[in-house]
């Protein structure tokens, strides 16, 4: 996976998207199909991640998750 596959992430709360890094693929070959996301959560609550590739969403996109407040980065991992 790579910056021309065109894959996206949305990650937002309460209706304002929150900042986030991207890092597409890996060193090893088996990282080739891997994008890791990572941001802060800074209010508790449910936050919207949406995945999309080539502008379509990914099945079951957009997803819901509850996070709880903290000063750690959430990372995921997104095959």
């Amino acid at each position: 996976m790579s910056n021309k596959d065109n894959v996206t992430v949305e990650i937002s709360y309460a209706g304002s998207e929150i900042t986030k890094t991207m890092t597409l693929g890996g060193v090893n070959p088996e990282d080739s199909n891997l994008a890791k996301v990572s941001f802060a959560v800074h209010k508790s609550g449910d936050y919207s991640i949406a995945i999309m590739f080539r502008a379509r969403h990914v099945k079951g996109s957009p997803f819901t998750k509850k996070f709880e407040a903290g000063n750690k980065f959430v990372k995921y991992l997104v095959l």
